[in-house]
């Protein structure tokens, strides 16, 4: 995992989904699925699970190598998961393989919510949140949201958040995201 910190001057398409499975309060074992109405353990600990499971394959980015790059780590998370959610609805890895199809299909489930305010909308970052990222440097403000889906325009990079670290009003300080790394980089 990466540590991500809060940045106000951060520029570029900020969206998130929904999260993959809810997590469930400390006081209950099980909760159900906003997606989907799965019964599904605590996701911050299978989470955990998997993606230490993914690290330990040291996997080298690669864009030509099944499942090695961002989409393809996060597909690999979902595969994970699916053991302890059976019946959490996901995408499918041939139709959904860029990251652009990805947020596409959250976006088709109306679980795709665009950030223009990092501060405001930081209740968003939250355990198992997955996360979209545009090109360093530009502003999507007034970019139609399906231009956000082409190559070239908009999402570029994407990640699921593993930890958020809080201070004491609540505020996001610190988020850790896992993802793929840069080309040759374990």
């Amino acid at each position: 995992a990466e540590d991500g910190i809060r940045d106000y001057k951060v520029t570029g398409v900020q969206t998130c989904a929904l999260p993959i499975c809810a997590s469930a309060p400390p006081d209950q074992p099980e909760r159900v699925s906003v997606t989907t109405g799965c019964s599904c353990h605590d996701m911050s600990v299978e989470l955990g699970r998997v993606t230490q499971a993914i690290e330990k394959q040291k996997i080298i980015y690669s864009q030509s190598a099944e499942k090695a790059d961002c989409s393809g780590i996060y597909h690999r998370v979902l595969d994970g998961l699916a053991e302890a959610c059976p019946c959490m609805d996901r995408p499918d890895y041939k139709q959904h393989r860029t990251t652009r199809r990805l947020a596409q299909w959250y976006h088709q489930r109306g679980e795709l919510q665009r950030i223009e305010d990092p501060l405001e909308d930081q209740g968003l970052i939250k355990v198992g949140v997955v996360m979209f990222y545009g090109y360093q440097g530009r502003s999507y403000k007034k970019t139609p949201i399906e231009d956000f889906f082409k190559q070239g325009k908009g999402i570029v990079h994407m990640g699921v958040v593993v930890d958020v670290e809080r201070d004491a009003a609540g505020n996001v300080v610190r988020y850790s995201l896992f993802h793929g790394r840069s080309s040759g980089k374990l």
